[in-house]
């Protein structure tokens, strides 16, 4: 078997390869360039979430209407009003959780610059932004849980559930928290 030749520090491979990895300002190993990475693929994860709350919404919409508003006919060539007032609110919540991923999807990470590493360590700033989006992921999968436990009938019931109420607004207070945790502060 032939021996594996590792080339040697002052080679111009060797040089090369280390260019290649730590060069131009980027270095894949760089505990910061993980944090970064990291912070991408856990907000994916939430919005997979997301996603898969709003898939089933969808489909009971597509329930509801099947169900509830026939095609036009002679007798009737309206819709009932009080129906499309329910089929307005899941579609309603079908654009809140778009706004959510949106923002989700679309969320600041700290810019990897000198004057941002002035004003507070990067490394520090994107474990806490990993911690802050676990609390996402978690929220958008319990919201995605409780709206897989509804029917029709509950979703479309005159106030909106209470729990489902409650995880949009824990992934909005979460969103929130994040953006403050990347502003600025005078005088910090």
């Amino acid at each position: 078997m032939a021996e594996t030749v590792l080339p040697q520090p002052d080679s111009a491979l060797y040089r090369n390869w280390v260019m290649l990895l730590t060069g131009w300002g980027f270095n894949w190993y760089k505990l910061e360039n993980q944090l970064r990475a990291d912070d991408l693929l856990i907000r994916s994860r939430a919005s997979d979430h997301l996603a898969a709350a709003a898939a089933r919404l969808r489909e009971f919409e597509a329930q509801f209407r099947q169900q509830y508003l026939p095609p036009p006919s002679r007798q009737h060539p309206f819709p009932d009003a009080q129906r499309l007032e329910e089929l307005h609110r899941i579609q309603a919540l079908l654009e809140r959780l778009a706004v959510l991923d949106t923002a989700l999807r679309g969320a600041a990470a700290p810019g990897d610059d000198k004057i941002w590493a002035r004003h507070r360590g990067e490394a520090d700033t994107l474990a806490k932004l990993a911690h802050l989006d676990t609390v996402l992921v978690g929220s958008a999968l319990e919201l995605a849980g409780a709206i897989g436990r509804h029917n029709v009938e509950t979703i479309m019931a005159m106030p909106m559930p209470a729990e489902i109420e409650g995880h949009c607004n824990a992934l909005r207070a979460a969103l929130d928290r994040r953006g403050a945790l990347l502003q600025i502060q005078p005088g910090g």
